[in-house]
């Protein structure tokens, strides 16, 4: 629901006029250019230039002014055209510094953001601000941490807790189905259930 619920107007724009938008590389908008992915001189920066301010905050940013006065470039709907050209003119830019520093460029003035491998994000300090990151104390692993339920109630988001162990509630389970104690002591001699074997 909330992936669906993220396509906003491309996904108006099927449903009413059966309009497809197609997947463009790195993650590009559709229409507005610059608003994509770029290499980094050791990794990736996603910039977002949703209107003509942001592009005149990029172009002085980047110490190319000359680029706005580009008539290729000057409107949103010609750098729309020229995409492919303007892409490599901003490849060849961005890869001469790193992530960092182009976010300490650009942080405060425009959207910008890294791309994270899995253990950057996963590490990030944020997830433990928003409670995204919480321990889940296991009975083989007391430091045990998972990610936790995206869903809030009341602004709380619900408990987590540790799996039984393997085997931790036969016996419950079959008194409640009508086995007795006796019986049950009977199945575990005879190899038919398993006794906890403590693992998850």
């Amino acid at each position: 629901d909330v992936a669906l619920h993220q396509l906003s107007y491309p996904g108006a724009w099927y449903i009413n006029e059966q309009d497809e938008i197609q997947r463009q590389p790195r993650s590009a908008h559709p229409a507005q250019v610059p608003v994509q992915l770029f290499p980094t001189s050791d990794g990736w920066v996603f910039v977002m230039c949703m209107t003509d301010k942001f592009w005149q905050i990029l172009v002085d940013e980047l110490g190319r002014p000359d680029l706005d006065e580009d008539e290729r470039f000057h409107s949103a709907a010609a750098r729309r055209i020229n995409r492919a050209v303007l892409t490599e003119i901003l490849d060849e830019i961005f890869r001469q510094e790193s992530t960092e520093s182009w976010l300490d460029r650009l942080r405060r003035k425009m959207p910008a953001a890294p791309v994270l491998s899995l253990g950057q994000a996963l590490d990030n300090p944020f997830l433990r601000e928003t409670g995204m990151r919480r321990g889940v104390p296991h009975p083989q692993k007391p430091d045990y941490e998972a990610l936790a339920n995206p869903i809030k109630l009341d602004g709380k988001r619900p408990d987590s807790k540790a799996g039984p162990a393997l085997g931790a509630d036969t016996r419950a389970l079959l008194g409640e189905l009508g086995y007795s104690e006796g019986e049950v002591d009977e199945l575990a001699r005879n190899s038919v259930i398993g006794e906890p074997r403590g693992t998850a």
